[in-house]
């Protein structure tokens, strides 16, 4: 039979069996589906990992004295601390230059702190909370790093710089919306802004309508109603509670560590700490990994089972048809043949049932990923891969169907037509 004779012989009973052939397929797309949604989970959890691990916040150190860390805070406290020294250390202005200066790999050093305060009247220390919920603005005083940290634009005008923060300039730059609210049309640049009982000039406006800051603080609310201050003209010193390094995203974050943790020591003797996202990474990974193989054995396991039924029911299609087997086999038909035909067939469904549940599965994962939140990846290697998996696994399962058709005697079927 040539392979021309065999496509017909395929369709002809793919479509005298409609409704059966029909529920073949759809059982595949049913597999296309599930083996779509493992690739897409294991992708999608493992570009989530890798967003995650290279993200700001994974890469972000915060260097602050050990007397002002809870240690149950340091995952991997420095390891003989002496908390009979009298002495403490204040981290200054001065030491945020130099270990710019000091440590390589680093992508930037920044601190900043934001309070809710009246505009005409003194701070208030206290951060958010109910008593302060009439004031007019958000300061957020800090260095010129805020930019980089916050992911800011800058609109109109400039950033304060280092220089700023070095002379205690009283310079701000303003967010759109508190240009918008205090200025209207006015272009506030030269002009002056009363924080606090201070007085200071704008020298630029940021747009903060699209930032995203829900990784990084949870009590910060939205940005547009902030202002941007130098840290040292608005809190009247040099000194630092704390300051964060933002490791660079091609550094190795451990070297960087161990690099960090060595300046540290050898400079404060043990007095300073750092506390980083980094430290939890094993955990972390470990309960990603987790979840992967418990979603990939449930998920593998409903895969098999849809396996077996598409080869129940392939094989309940070949008994159906073990008359028109024999008599093909009676007419000259050989077992390689026989064995083509069938797996030509199920090549065929299982493309069918590609073509269905690639569509079905792109559908769902839209759905999925809109309502669940679920890190379900649907890149074309993905459903390229489902759809090529479906089929490799519908030949295999397939195969026993087709040798059990080419075993067929044709006197047994005669005789069991009789």
């Amino acid at each position: 039979m040539s392979f021309h004779d065999l496509l017909r012989w395929v369709f002809k009973h793919i479509k005298r069996n409609f409704f059966e052939s029909l529920l073949v397929i759809l059982g595949i797309s049913f597999g296309v589906i599930v083996i779509c949604s493992i690739i897409g989970l294991f992708m999608g959890i493992d570009d989530q990992n890798q967003d995650y691990i290279t993200s700001m916040v994974f890469r972000t150190f915060t260097i602050r004295p050990i007397y002002n860390i809870d240690l149950g805070e340091l995952v991997n406290p420095l390891e003989e601390i002496d908390h009979s020294l009298p002495e403490r250390i204040q981290l200054t202005l001065q030491d945020y230059l130099e270990l710019n200066d000091s440590i390589s790999g680093l992508d930037f050093t920044t601190f900043w702190s934001c309070h809710k305060i009246f505009t005409n009247e003194k701070p208030y220390s206290l951060r958010f909370n109910k008593l302060i919920q009439q004031s007019d603005v958000f300061v957020c005083w800090g260095n010129s790093k805020i930019p980089d940290f916050f992911g800011l634009s800058i609109i109109r005008g400039v950033f304060f710089n280092e220089q700023d923060l070095i002379d205690w300039n009283k310079v701000i730059v303003l967010s759109n919306g508190v240009a918008e609210k205090y200025f209207a049309e006015q272009n506030p640049i030269g002009k002056k802004f009363d924080l606090g009982g201070k007085r200071y000039t704008v020298i630029g406006i940021v747009d903060t309508t699209d930032v995203d800051i829900s990784n990084l603080s949870t009590d910060i609310p939205d940005l547009n109603e902030f202002v941007f201050v130098p840290f040292t003209s608005f809190s009247n010193t040099d000194q630092l509670f704390s300051f964060q390094v933002i490791a660079d995203k091609n550094t190795d974050l451990f070297t960087f560590h161990k690099q960090l943790d060595q300046y540290l020591k050898g400079k404060y003797g043990g007095k300073v700490g750092i506390m980083a996202p980094a430290f939890h990474l094993s955990d972390f990974r470990r309960s990603v990994y987790f979840f992967i193989k418990a979603a990939g054995i449930f998920s593998c396991t409903v895969l098999l089972v849809a396996a077996i039924n598409l080869m129940n029911l392939m094989m309940a299609r070949v008994l159906r048809r073990s008359k028109s087997f024999g008599l093909a086999k009676a007419l000259g038909a050989n077992r390689k043949e026989l064995i083509k035909l069938v797996l030509l067939e199920t090549t065929i469904l299982s493309f069918l049932g590609g073509l269905i549940g690639v569509p079905l599965f792109l559908v769902g994962t839209n759905s999925i990923n809109n309502t669940l939140e679920i890190p379900l990846s649907s890149t074309p290697l993905v459903w390229v891969s489902g759809f090529a998996s479906i089929v490799l696994i519908s030949i295999i399962f397939g195969l026993y169907p087709a040798i059990q058709a080419a075993q067929i005697n044709p006197v047994d079927t005669l005789k069991a037509d009789q």
